[in-house]
């Protein structure tokens, strides 16, 4: 197995445990520099580093919208515990990610 797959199986599993994280931290967790890490990403996978923990943490979210009923968390408090912090700025990413509003994945799956 080649050293890239192995960073990036180590960048994944820690985006995926600290929705806060970012690169800088993880490039540093992984003992290189944000650039190696934005390389070894972009060259394996096609996506900057960045973009990848943002679509994981919009997943994260999506996945979890659907068992919040609409008496439970807010769509913003979902967002925030997994690392959003403008509303505003998430309901962009989300509807930009999945051509839908949050809103409305969490009236499909009610």
């Amino acid at each position: 197995m080649d050293r890239r797959d192995v960073v990036l199986g180590q960048f994944y599993s820690l985006a995926k445990r600290d929705a806060f994280a970012n690169v800088d931290e993880i490039a540093r967790c992984l003992a290189m520099t944000r650039r190696n890490l934005h390389y070894y990403a972009s060259s394996r996978l096609g996506i900057a580093p960045k973009k990848l923990i943002k679509s994981m943490a919009l997943r994260n979210v999506m996945c979890q919208l659907p068992s919040s009923g609409p008496h439970s968390s807010s769509i913003a408090d979902i967002a925030f515990e997994h690392g959003f912090e403008s509303p505003a700025q998430f309901s962009m990413d989300y509807r930009k990610h999945f051509g839908e509003r949050p809103s409305e994945t969490r009236r499909r799956y009610q």
